[in-house]
């Protein structure tokens, strides 16, 4: 049912919250959503445990009750501060106003006659894209990317290096072995039993390389990128009206009357992050091993030759 299917994918704390919040301001944008059932469903398809035939049947039937479910605002979030929360979508009246419709087919021909975009926020994703491409689904991603040390640092600070089967708030799929769990991602880490002699700074620069390195394996395996963006956190913040001018023409959409007003409101641009990045990398430097640091080095440098030779600014 869905035409116009959008992922916002990155690793965790990259920004991707920040990127959907804005692109859901665009015309004929529907609300963000998060699309947990493929961080799922993708792993457990490279790992075996569940075919793509019953994928693509699951996922299918997912999206299709999903956008069925928005257009009459079922299980719609109103929380006000979510940055999926209707409050914070650009017309909020909207899944008001369906709260009051009947159900039945006749919202499945208003969904076929409408051109709407759907955007789902993802993680880790696109390390899994040859999973995805089994699924035969049209959709356009945008893949965004952040500063290594920016993500060491932020993944520390909210406590991803030791909440790993721990707490029941990590909506993510683990692994248990040598008696510990760990993220999915690091299932075929070479010395695995050795993370659990690693400090929480050092796992979180150790799972970011791993899925960073992921990544971008799957896009250079890339044929055709043309449903692929690739966009970057400090770029976005610091000149949000030109790139998102650049992503709405990617999606062929444009800004609504409410875009410009939505940026201000996510205190765009914003050119103080950057001005901590040296402090950050300071501190990051003290608390991890030289071998570890000097790959993140490695990392930021391939980070800094434009995200990765991945795109022209």
């Amino acid at each position: 049912l869905i035409k116009n299917l959008i992922f916002l994918d990155g690793l965790n704390r990259s920004g991707k919250l920040l990127l959907g919040s804005l692109v859901s301001s665009f015309k004929n944008m529907e609300s963000l959503e998060f699309g947990e059932n493929f961080e799922h469903f993708l792993p457990a398809m490279k790992f075996k445990h569940v075919s793509s035939n019953f994928s693509k049947s699951f996922l299918i039937n997912y999206l299709n009750q999903l956008i069925y479910n928005k257009m009459i605002s079922r299980n719609s979030n109103f929380r006000p501060y979510d940055r999926t929360g209707v409050p914070r979508f650009q017309s909020p009246k909207i899944y008001k106003k369906r709260l009051k419709m009947k159900e039945g087919d006749t919202v499945i021909k208003r969904i076929k006659k409408s051109n709407f975009f759907l955007p789902l926020v993802t993680h880790d994703l696109m390390s899994n894209f040859e999973e995805l491409s089994k699924l035969d689904l049209k959709v356009s991603i945008l893949q965004i990317f952040r500063n290594p040390f920016e993500l060491v640092y932020s993944w520390y600070k909210s406590g991803l290096g030791k909440r790993w089967g721990r707490d029941p708030r990590i909506f993510s799929l683990t692994i248990n072995k040598h008696k510990k769990n760990f993220p999915w991602y690091v299932h075929n880490y070479k010395t695995l039993k050795d993370l659990n002699n690693l400090n929480e700074i050092e796992k979180c620069a150790i799972y970011i390389t791993l899925q960073t390195e992921r990544t971008l394996k799957s896009i250079k395996k890339l044929k055709n990128k043309k449903s692929l963006y690739i966009t970057d956190y400090f770029y976005l913040i610091e000149n949000p009206e030109k790139e998102l001018k650049n992503i709405a023409k990617f999606l062929k959409t444009d800004f609504s009357e409410k875009t410009k007003r939505h940026i201000k409101k996510e205190n765009c641009p914003n050119f103080n992050i950057r001005n901590e990045l040296e402090r950050k990398k300071f501190f990051i430097e003290k608390k991890v091993k030289r071998e570890i640091f000097v790959k993140l080095l490695d990392s930021e440098k391939k980070y800094r030759n434009n995200i990765y030779n991945l795109r022209r600014f």
